[in-house]
This record gives C-alpha cells, structure tokens and sequence, in this order.
C-alpha cells in the first residue's frame, strides 16, 4: 500500500540522512508502529533534488530496508530494481 506523509523541515538545508529520518519517523507516527515491521522494503520518495546539486535517481543501503527516490524515478523499474538489488544484499559491480 502507499502511504503519504509530509515532513516538517527545511529540504534544502537539510542532509539526504535527515531528510530519509524525518520521512521514516513521520511515516511511523501515520501508521501507528516502528518500521520495518513486518515490511521487507520500504520506499520513500523526496518531491526533488534535495540536498541541491544531488546526482542520484535513489539511494538505499546494502542490507538496508529503506530506499530514497527523488520525484518521477519512483515509477521506474530499473531504478527500482537497482536500489531494491542493494537492501538484498548486492553492491555495485
């Protein structure tokens, strides 16, 4: 399911790991419990470019459960695909 949330910050003075802990602690306090929970994966989308200057379509973690989209690439599979490879566990080749 897809939840939208809002957070209470300035984006663009803001670090991406503010901006992602800001996203996830507002998302935890709309559905009422602490993520992961029983999700796998967890996808979180910034309106734009937020910290200015960024150079990515999304960021995740390797063995994370968190991705970060910026704007439209939420909708592309291959940039799905890619972020979601990292929380399973692969790195770059």
């Amino acid at each position: 399911g897809t939840v939208r949330i809002n957070i209470d910050m300035n984006l663009t003075g803001s670090t991406d790991s503010d901006i992602l802990n800001a996203a996830k602690d507002a998302a935890e306090k709309r559905i009422g419990r602490s993520l992961p929970g029983d999700y796998q994966n967890v996808y979180f989308t910034k309106r734009g470019c937020f910290p200015k200057d960024c150079t990515y379509a999304a960021y995740a973690y390797v063995g994370s459960w968190r991705i970060m989209f910026q704007g439209q690439y939420i909708s592309e599979a291959g940039t799905q695909a890619h972020e979601h490879g990292h929380n399973m566990g692969i790195g770059h080749s």
